[in-house]
């Protein structure tokens, strides 16, 4: 299936939490989402699964031999800039 497809489907993830909450606003009169806030945790879980996985993989293709070290040294710096923004 290739790696391009996979990352789709995991940004797709990712994007599906906002807009969910965007459309479906968590209030008393759908008890706040219930049980169905356990869609947005799969959705979660599944956009970091392919970032840690196939996101990872892409950097190691990409960045072969001694070249690996620097490349998920970026990777790293990049979360942590962004979770810091």
């Amino acid at each position: 299936i290739g790696k391009g497809p996979v990352i789709a489907f995991g940004a797709v993830a990712f994007l599906v939490i906002p807009t969910a909450v965007l459309v479906g606003k968590p209030d008393y009169s759908n008890d706040y989402w219930g049980s169905s806030l356990i869609f947005l945790y799969l959705l979660q879980g599944v956009g970091r699964s392919v970032y840690e996985s196939t996101n990872r993989a892409v950097f190691a293709d990409f960045f072969p031999g001694s070249l690996n070290t620097a490349a998920f040294a970026n990777c790293i710096m990049q979360a942590g800039l962004a979770f810091f923004l």
